[in-house]
């Protein structure tokens, strides 16, 4: 366990740091530290890419290949079955996509969200509730997804 805590340690330093840790040898003294190690990178990365976005957006920069603008639509639609993938900054558990919507509408960074229905059958996150933010203010990318539904802050609607 300790190596793992190691590579860890060296893949959380930095925000821009390379990927290169995560292709060490590392010593598994278990097939379950093994997986719990796996587990840790993907969320790192994760993690990293959201530091560095918000990062990006406190200099008040935008990301490569985006506009620096923020969307001030006033979207009340919920889309059912549409993913917006990617560009996550906090998942938070949430009994309906209601609440999940008034989540993204009460935090100041969220600008959409995307929440996984309690039909989600493709894993165990049913009820998950995604909080999203771009430069543009926009999904970067929207997909086709059954047992989703994704849609925006409703910080920018009158009433």
């Amino acid at each position: 366990m300790k190596s793992v805590v190691a590579l860890l340690f060296l893949l959380s330093s930095g925000v821009c740091g390379h990927h290169v840790y995560e292709h060490k040898a590392v010593q598994h003294k278990s097939t379950e530290d093994h997986k719990i190690l796996k587990e840790m990178v993907r969320e790192l990365h994760r993690i990293k890419a959201t530091v560095k976005d918000l990062a990006c957006m406190a200099e008040g920069l935008g990301c490569p290949g985006q506009p620096e603008t923020e969307g001030t639509d006033c979207v009340r639609d919920l889309f059912k079955g549409i993913d917006f993938p990617g560009s996550d900054f906090r998942q938070v558990l949430s009994p309906s996509v209601e609440h999940c919507q008034l989540a993204c509408t009460q935090n100041s960074l969220c600008q959409f969200f995307t929440y996984l229905e309690p039909t989600w059958t493709a894993d165990i996150r049913q009820y998950y509730c995604y909080l999203k933010r771009t430069p543009t203010g926009q999904p970067i990318v929207r997909t086709n997804r059954q047992h989703i539904i994704s849609g925006y802050s409703l910080r920018h609607c009158k009433d």
